[in-house]
This record gives structure tokens, C-alpha cells and sequence, in this order.
């Protein structure tokens, strides 16, 4: 049950793309086969965390809800996860759900009390700094900052920023994919694109630069106000967007919510050039605004349908509710 750590070609983002190019092979599924490998090459919080998101999906119903025979079938992952390895607060609370919907919740407890070899940044041979200090973030270039000033594109993705103030250049290209404790006082307002996948915004507010794209894939703790009314791009894949009570989109913007949840009351996408509504939690929507029904058409194709007041730009009559079998009731 115990998986050994095998990884001399791999560091961490080589593995993130390794997981990404096998997961979409595969139709999207990380299938119980390649998870079992995937623990073969890192013990990595953010690859565990992808691994678990994408089983948590494959095992539950229509309905959100974990089926034990689906959990079953990657029994041998969920307990290989915990033994000897150490696991982030929310990998575990995940595995002991799957572990007690599985009814191997007892064996699972027992594998978990056994000494931890892997902490949760383990991912052997991995050529990326975690910056735990000034004195280390300053070592690696010198003097003020200079990385930053004289870098177009600044790749900072799993660090621990704590304590870090951080200056980019103008139009600088900036990833923090699952980087932790990013400063509060982030600014990103010079950025041409910035990456914050998987990143916790709590107390974090942004100004984005005109036209930056933006990719906040399955970041969590956005603000009450979300204004991404400067952006061109968007990506807001797998966000649990339940603390956002107004989202202020860019005219001509493209916008990616696929699989996002606990979206706010009220949306307008009206304005935008491109909209993907696919997998969608719309549960707490209450009316959606669209240019009109082929927008409507397209963003909501592969939606998650619920019952809510669908408008449409300069059509006053052309207002309806849908219904749950995504009929329009006139």
C-alpha cells in the first residue's frame, strides 16, 4: 500500500502538466490506474489536490453526492494517499469523506496513524526554490527585487510568498499557481497576464491592467465584489464562488466558468464576446442576462440547469424562465 517516490525527470510543473495531458486523454478522468501513479512521482499539496478534485467528481452522482461503489474503485489511492505520507488539512478532510462513503473509514484511520516519510511539498528531484525567507528570496538575484523589474514573464507558482513584497514591470507575464500567503497588498495592476489557479485570495483585492487576461481556475476566498471589468480574459473554471455577491465583467470579454459553483443571485454576461457555462452549479441563480438567445444558447449548452429569469438585451418581451429541463416557459 506504501508508494515509494520514483522521480528523476520531473519537477513540479512538468508533473502538473503530466497529470493535465493524461487527465484530458482520458476524457477528463483521472482514472484509479493513474492516480495510483501519480502518487508514484509527488506528494506535492497541489497535485493532491487536483487528483482528489477530479476523483470527488468521478465518484458522485447527479446530484453532487459521493456513491460508495464509484469510491471503491480507488480505495487503493485513498489509503496509499495517507500512508507514511503527510497531507494538507483539506486533502485529508476529502480522504476521510471518501474513506467513510467507501466504509473503509476504521483501515483508513489506521494506515494514517503510521509515521509520515513525505511532507506535503514532497516531489523528489524538483528544481523549484520555496521561499521561505527575504534573505532566500533576495539570494536568488541580488539586490531590490531586480527579478521582478527586469523579468517579462516571472514564474513564483508553489511558493510560500509570507512576508514577500512583490513589483512586477509593465506587462509582465506573472504565475502563482498555488502559491500561499500572497501579500495583501498585491498589485497586479501592470501585469498582461496573471495566473492565480488554486490560489487563496482572502483579504486580497485587486486592480487588473486594461486587457489583461486572468486565469483564477479554482482559486477560493474571492471578495463580496468581483471586478474583472478590465479584463479581456477570464477564467473562472472550478471556483466555488458562494462569498461573491457581484461579478462586473469587460465589454467583449471571454469568459470561461465551466464546473464553478455557488454562483452569485444575479449575473450579466451581456457584454461579453464568449461565455462557457458548462457544468455549472446555477442553484443560487435567480435571473441571468444574455446579448440574446444565441449567447444564451451557446454559454448555457452544457449548464447545469436550474429554474431562473433569463433576459435579453434590448428585447424587453423577450423574458422567460427556464425550466429544469432547460425548456424556456413563455
Amino acid at each position: 500500500m506504501f508508494v515509494a517516490i520514483d522521480n528523476i525527470d520531473m519537477d513540479v510543473f512538468k508533473v502538473e502538466e503530466w497529470i493535465k495531458t493524461n487527465r484530458d486523454a482520458n476524457g477528463g478522468v483521472i482514472s484509479p490506474e493513474f492516480a495510483m501513479e501519480i502518487l508514484g512521482k509527488t506528494n506535492h499539496f497541489a497535485h493532491i489536490k487536483k487528483v482528489l478534485k477530479n476523483i470527488t467528481k468521478a465518484c458522485s452522482d447527479e446530484n453532487g453526492e459521493l456513491v460508495a461503489d464509484k469510491v471503491l474503485a480507488y480505495r487503493e489511492f485513498i489509503l496509499s494517499a495517507v500512508d507514511r505520507r503527510e497531507e494538507s488539512p483539506q486533502a485529508m478532510a476529502v480522504l476521510q469523506e471518501l474513506a467513510e462513503t467507501g466504509g473503509f473509514k476504521d483501515e483508513f484511520d489506521k494506515v494514517n496513524d503510521k509515521t509520515k516519510i513525505y511532507e506535503v511539498k514532497d516531489c523528489e528531484n524538483t528544481d523549484v526554490k520555496i521561499i521561505k525567507s527575504k534573505k532566500e528570496f533576495y539570494d536568488i538575484e541580488g539586490e531590490d527585487l531586480r527579478i521582478f523589474y527586469d523579468a517579462d514573464e516571472v514564474n513564483l507558482s508553489y511558493c510560500d510568498l509570507k512576508g514577500m513584497k512583490l513589483k512586477f514591470r509593465e506587462g509582465a507575464r506573472v504565475f502563482l499557481t498555488s502559491a500561499i500567503n500572497l501579500p495583501k497588498d498585491l498589485d497586479v495592476s501592470m501585469c498582461s497576464y496573471v495566473n492565480l489557479c488554486s490560489c487563496d485570495l482572502m483579504g486580497i483585492s485587486f486592480k487588473f491592467r486594461e486587457g489583461a487576461e486572468v486565469n483564477l481556475t479554482s482559486a477560493y476566498n474571492f471578495p463580496k465584489d468581483l471586478d474583472l471589468s478590465m479584463c479581456s480574459e477570464v477564467k473562472l473554471g472550478y471556483c466555488d464562488l458562494s462569498r461573491v455577491e457581484e461579478i462586473k465583467f469587460r465589454e467583449g470579454a471571454v469568459v470561461d466558468l465551466k464546473g464553478a459553483e455557488n454562483l452569485p443571485e444575479d449575473l450579466d454576461f451581456s457584454m461579453c464576446s464568449y461565455v462557457d457555462l458548462s457544468r455549472c452549479d446555477l442553484s443560487r441563480v435567480e435571473k441571468i442576462k444574455f446579448r440574446d438567445k444565441v449567447q444564451e444558447a451557446e454559454a448555457m449548452r452544457h449548464a447545469l440547469r436550474s429554474s431562473e429569469k433569463v433576459e435579453y438585451v434590448g428585447d424587453e418581451k423577450s423574458i422567460g424562465l427556464v425550466n429544469g429541463n432547460g425548456g424556456m416557459e413563455m
